[in-house]
């Protein structure tokens, strides 16, 4: 992914009213994890490659993700998708960039909560640009995985919405760490960290999702439930 500049920021995160540690994770140049979707009993891939780079003497993660499904109240009718996302080491985003059949999407991210957007979208040419929390993002996998979880902490963020589009709106969302479990995929056996993702407010009441993610320096996400909506993520191997 081409980095065209370079945005220096102080990040602030909220921990319900204080300060998130985040740090970096270990990243191998051209790892892939490979996932498979399990929704309504069918089956479906999706494939994460990670990269490290540096650009003017700053750090950067980015990943391409590329899978067959997505869902259709996102987009209609759904089918495959791809990501590109360049973040910082502490996991919040620089530029995001979303396509779907002919429709692509990028954002772009000035560390202190605003968002500019450009699109081409059902036909549409057109640019938004909103503020929004410090640590607003629209795709949040390095974002959670470079977050340093304890128990009973709660990290709030804003989540850019696809749905919403050609809107630039946000829900106010939050992670949770509920504590450890052992989880066993197709990949093997993990000691994990089971993360609760949710909207905050009663809207909460009516979504929520589970992460898991491993106790280890790579931070690994190994399982979602609930993530597409009602199916099931699950790591298959790690290339």
């Amino acid at each position: 992914m081409r980095i065209i500049f370079c945005l220096i920021f102080s990040l602030v995160y909220f921990i319900e009213g204080d300060l998130l540690s985040a740090s970096p994770i270990k990243i191998l140049n051209g790892e892939k994890l490979i996932y498979r979707i399990i929704v309504d009993k069918r089956e479906y891939r999706e494939t994460t490659e990670y990269h490290t780079c540096v650009v003017n003497n700053t750090p950067y993660y980015s990943y391409t993700s590329i899978g067959n499904f997505t869902e259709p109240d996102m987009y209609k009718p759904g089918g495959e998708h791809r990501w590109e996302v360049t973040t910082y080491t502490n996991g919040m985003p620089s530029t995001i960039a979303f396509q779907i059949d002919k429709n692509t999407v990028k954002w772009e991210f000035n560390g202190k909560g605003t968002v500019d957007m450009r699109a081409n979208w059902e036909g549409r040419t057109f640019k938004r640009s909103r503020t929004f929390k410090p640590n607003v993002t629209v795709e949040n996998t390095l974002f959670l995985r470079t977050l340093n979880f304890s128990q009973k902490e709660k990290y709030v963020f804003d989540l850019l919405q696809i749905r919403e589009m050609p809107d630039l709106e946000a829900y106010e969302m939050f992670f949770k760490a509920l504590g450890e479990e052992k989880v066993t995929v197709k990949a093997g056996t993990f000691t994990c960290k089971k993360i609760l993702f949710s909207l905050t407010g009663f809207k909460g009441l009516f979504y929520k999702a589970y992460y898991y993610v491993t106790h280890d320096e790579h931070r690994y996400i190994i399982k979602i439930d609930n993530i597409p909506r009602g199916g099931t993520s699950e790591l298959v191997r790690i290339e």
